[in-house]
């Protein structure tokens, strides 16, 4: 049987299922124990499987997913932070991008259609199922949602300073 050997994020959704991020794919891990890989294909050697392809689940593949979330409708959304996108695991089992354009990661906070703008931070997801995207670009704290039509808004833009025993750092 497949054992899960470490973990990037861990989430469960409404059915009972854990949802297990590795790397370049995702385990589902069932209430009776059993664990099977789900998306993406797992590698014998860092990066072996590392890739961009969208499919059915057994077929796509993932760089570095750094973050997953179930939807109320139990989709699953992971941030693929190598091809700077989010994609989506539908119950049908087909992976597709959600938001983002492949290889155009990190840069300034975009706004407007899920398709155009630029992908980069940690995933949550809010009481109404907006997926919130959140993370610090030099000494800004940006988070920005993505609603249910696919409209990227940012809800923070601040300036931020890290206080460490009462010393204050923080870039110009």
């Amino acid at each position: 049987p497949y054992k899960i050997f470490s973990a990037d994020s861990v989430v469960a959704d409404p059915r009972g299922f854990l949802w297990v991020s590795s790397g370049d794919f995702i385990s589902k891990l069932m209430p009776d124990g059993n664990v099977e890989v789900y998306a993406g294909k797992p590698y014998s050697k860092p990066r072996e499987n590392t890739g961009y392809r969208d499919g059915n689940s057994k077929n796509a593949l993932f760089g570095n997913i750094t973050d997953t979330v179930v939807g109320k409708n139990g989709n699953i959304y992971v941030m693929d932070a190598f091809n700077g996108v989010i994609r989506k695991i539908g119950l049908d089992s087909y992976v597709t991008t959600f938001a983002g354009v492949p290889g155009t990661w990190g840069g300034k906070a975009q706004e407007g259609p899920r398709g155009v703008a630029t992908i980069w931070g940690d995933l949550s997801i809010d009481g109404l199922g907006n997926l919130i995207l959140w993370g610090v670009d030099k000494d800004r704290l940006i988070v920005r949602k993505i609603d249910a039509n696919g409209i990227i808004s940012t809800v923070v833009n601040e300036k931020i300073k890290l206080v460490v025993n009462g010393k204050i750092f923080s870039r110009s």
